[in-house]
């Protein structure tokens, strides 16, 4: 740590302070911090510091005793562009003739401290200095209106500012929600937003392509009627469901299975156009269910809790989402794609025949939470090294794994062909992990 000597008044500084003794404010401005060294020559000419390296905003100030008044200020490296031994520091202040001067300097020689870039090292550092003010009776401290810091002993006190707990939480006796998360502190001041546990729960837009909730891969439309999946992550268990721009007409039962439970203590909401109803959930099945009887669904939310954090009330009597995390649909496809992905963009695949009657190709699908079924395939055969093609009638395909690099397929061939590569021509298929 720098090692200063007292601050020594310049001339310019000596004769503002006579000029306070007879009645003027004293209106400090700035601490200057630098690099230079004196190398003998006195103090009361200087005019501004030697080698000035930073200035530092004065962050506050308070009288100590009847003639001594304490400067605050606060230094960091984040701006600096070069380091640099820190060796003198002058105060600044406005004069009422002469404009701003010099007003009080010192040097510490060789017992600075270098202070480097914030790439190196972060450096903070509160600077405090005090001076006798004989008669002075008034001290003005300019301090700036942004970019300014928070005094340390203003932290947790009355008129300064909260704190944070052990947590990294303001403390609710100080104001805060005692939580370290937006949504767990907006939760707990009663407009919350807890992580919702379905996925694909928006059911507003039709789903008729990419960007457009709710996620379809499948590209179903209409009326559905038979159970099974059907817009992803959600299947029909009974009744009817038909998808809408306005959401889902449900006249019967919807449901969605988790990948694991989620405790005892939960709420189970879905909101409909005139607003919410309460959703079953059955922790051992891990199954969420939305029942209705002609009602539009716009959302669905199982969350962690007591109390549902999906919309609120306006005094109009009008229901709305609150928003919601994790909401876009980037996010909401890539959940989905875990359980369901729709290959369908008809690519040629390079592969190779191990056998006479076995191929094996990589699938560019990495995402799906377990090895997934495949089903609903389309292609148009398998061209071999010499030029031979079999047909997909003469194909059967099964899954073999699912790793970093892709999904490897087996393709077994009632129809021979020789060893070695192949190509599997304009392929498509669905691949489901579907709970």
């Amino acid at each position: 740590m720098a090692a200063f000597p007292n601050l020594v008044l310049t001339n310019a500084g000596i004769a503002l302070q006579n000029k306070v003794q007879g009645g003027a404010t004293l209106d400090l401005t700035n601490i200057q911090m630098g690099s230079g060294q004196l190398n003998g020559q006195p103090i009361g000419p200087l005019t501004a510091l030697i080698s000035s390296n930073a200035t530092v905003p004065i962050q506050g100030g308070q009288a100590i005793g009847q003639n001594t008044y304490q400067v605050e200020g606060f230094f960091t490296n984040a701006d600096l562009s070069a380091g640099f031994w820190w060796r003198e520091i002058g105060i600044f202040a406005n004069d009422p003739d002469n404009g701003e001067i010099l007003y009080a300097y010192a040097n510490a020689g060789d017992a600075g401290d270098y202070i480097p870039t914030v790439t190196d090292q972060r450096i903070e550092k509160y600077i405090f200095f005090s001076m006798a003010l004989a008669n002075a009776t008034t001290v003005n401290v300019t301090i700036p209106q942004t970019d300014t810091f928070v005094l340390k002993t203003e932290v947790g006190q009355p008129n300064g500012v909260a704190g944070l707990d052990e947590n990294g939480a303001v403390p609710i006796k100080q104001g805060g929600t005692g939580e370290t998360t937006a949504q767990a502190a907006l939760a707990a001041l009663g407009a919350g937003v807890r992580p919702n546990e379905l996925d694909n729960a928006y059911f507003v837009g039709g789903g008729t392509g990419w960007g457009v909730f709710p996620v379809n891969q499948r590209g179903v439309s209409g009326t559905i009627s038979t159970p099974g999946y059907f817009i992803d992550r959600w299947k029909l268990v009974s009744g009817t469901v038909q998808i809408t721009a306005a959401g889902l007409v449900l006249n019967g039962t919807i449901a969605q299975v988790l990948p694991a439970p989620i405790g005892s203590v939960y709420t189970a909401t879905a909101l409909t156009t005139t607003g919410p109803v309460i959703c079953q959930y059955d922790d051992v099945s891990r199954t969420f269910t939305v029942a209705g009887t002609g009602q539009i669904f716009t959302f669905a939310k199982l969350e962690k809790g007591l109390g549902q954090t999906a919309a609120y009330q306006n005094t109009d009597g009008v229901w709305h989402l609150l928003p919601q995390p994790e909401s876009d649909y980037t996010t909401q496809l890539a959940q989905c794609r875990m359980y369901f992905i729709r290959c369908n963009n008809a690519a040629s695949i390079a592969g190779v025949a191990y056998s006479q009657t076995e191929f094996v190709f990589t699938v560019p699908i990495t995402e799906m939470r377990t090895v997934p079924a495949i089903s609903n395939v389309s292609c148009n055969g398998i061209v071999t090294q010499s030029g031979i093609i079999i047909p997909a009638s003469a194909l059967s395909f099964s899954v073999l794994r699912i790793g970093a690099s892709g999904c490897v397929i087996r393709i077994d061939s009632t129809q021979n062909a020789e060893v070695g590569p192949a190509v599997l021509l304009d392929f498509s298929a669905d691949f489901t992990a579907e709970l």
